[in-house]
């Protein structure tokens, strides 16, 4: 079965379990390191791991739906990534919030 038939594609409405399903996601495929270590100092293992990073990078950006790309443009860290999604659910929590004040 394709990996990519039920996978949970955030929408910013479904962050909790979009970020548990792209986690098992990414450390299924060899990649998790990037999501717990930061980057070396050594210059080779710091290559090895930007590549790894890259991999899960574009890992997460396939489970996002298109509109929340742009939010993906400037970075290049898995970690950016994740926070920037959250950040995007916080945002529009507080927008939700703000607008529902009497």
């Amino acid at each position: 079965m394709d990996d990519k038939t039920n996978a949970i594609i955030f929408n910013s409405e479904n962050h909790a379990e979009w970020e548990t399903s792209v986690t098992f996601h990414i450390k299924a495929k060899g990649l998790g390191k990037v999501l717990t270590k930061g980057r070396p100092t050594d210059t080779t293992e710091a290559s090895k791991w930007d590549d790894l990073n890259d991999q899960a990078f574009g890992k997460i950006s396939e489970r996002i739906d298109p509109k929340y790309h742009e939010f993906l443009l400037n970075l290049t860290m898995v970690k950016e990534a994740m926070d920037e999604m959250k950040e995007i659910v916080e945002a529009n929590n507080t927008n939700l919030l703000i607008r529902t004040r009497p």
